[in-house]
């Protein structure tokens, strides 16, 4: 008996689940469509626009079939040349915008992809060292401060939401701008998502990634209750827009937003958001218009494998 009453609450939540696309399309405040003839944008890049001394840190998501052994650490894009994914993300990255993403000021943190939150938070006390070092070299060099984009795919999502834990007042971090990809919203680390080390955050998000919403944290969880899987989406600060995306009409599985053709179109997708957020500042939306939906159409999806 007890089983089937399971079996039934599973079922229940699965439809739920299905069903959330429809009731979200209802509750999006706002949609965009993006035309995009091919997978590399056509947009005309602004010059000095969007090159404000940043520096662009792309953090991968779990490994799953073995930890990750490569260039532990805060490494250039070009350095992964062995490793085909990591480095076809970089080259990606700076191809689809050399203004906003120069060669030389994009970089990799590889950590050990594996799932397991201890691991996570000892990936974000030794990314939060090496941040602080990069900084550091950056200002010695240039005379000037850095600003930090940081991009995060699933659970790399993870290792930038325990960050704040590892404040240093004598080193203070600030994360300028923050993209976070298909990460499976976790109870424990929602609190960190609004601390103040975070100055701006875009949560994007796929109806149709079901990966990202069952990690049992449940199972997991060391303290209190948790809900039995993950989250899709944040709880409302002015600082966060979240934004569901549709690509060609549809959403896309959780590795479509870690493959070639989203990555190139990636520029449109930040352009987009960017204006957002400004027209919320500019207008003190505050909390009142933080979800969005953008569609995307493109006549080319070629999937291209990289890390998960």
């Amino acid at each position: 008996m007890k089983i089937g009453v399971k079996l039934l609450a599973y079922g229940c939540m699965l439809a739920c689940v299905c069903s959330s696309d429809g009731l979200e399309k209802k509750i999006s405040f706002k949609k965009k469509i993006i035309a995009c003839k091919s997978t590399h944008s056509t947009r005309k890049v602004q010059p000095v626009k969007y090159s404000d001394d940043y520096i662009t840190v792309w953090i991968h998501g779990v490994s799953l079939f073995r930890s990750n052994g490569y260039n532990l650490g805060l490494w250039p894009a070009h350095t992964f040349i062995e490793d085909k994914s990591m480095f076809g993300i970089g080259k990606d990255l700076v191809d689809s915008d050399p203004i906003r993403f120069p060669a030389d000021k994009v970089i990799m943190y590889s950590w050990a992809g594996k799932f397991n939150y201890d691991e996570c938070e000892k990936a974000a006390a030794q990314l939060y060292e090496a941040l602080v070092k990069t900084i550091k070299e950056f200002i010695d060099h240039n005379k000037a401060r850095p600003k930090i984009r940081i991009i995060t795919f699933s659970y790399g999502g993870n290792i930038v939401f325990n960050l704040p834990k590892f404040k240093d007042p004598c080193n203070a971090l600030m994360i300028d701008e923050l993209i976070v990809l298909a990460w499976p919203a976790q109870q424990r680390l929602m609190p960190m998502v609004h601390d103040p080390m975070f100055k701006k955050v875009f949560n994007i998000y796929s109806p149709l990634d079901f990966v990202q919403i069952f990690d049992p944290q449940c199972f997991f969880e060391r303290q209190g209750k948790a809900p039995l899987f993950t989250s899709r989406r944040l709880k409302k600060a002015a600082n966060i827009l979240q934004a569901k995306i549709h690509i060609n009409g549809r959403g896309c599985g959780h590795f479509g937003l870690n493959n070639r053709p989203f990555v190139s179109m990636f520029p449109l997708v930040l352009d987009t958001l960017n204006d957002w957020f400004s027209y919320s500042q500019e207008h003190n939306l505050g909390l009142k218009k933080t979800r969005y939906m953008l569609s995307i159409y493109t006549d080319k999806r070629k999937a291209h494998k990289h890390k998960i």
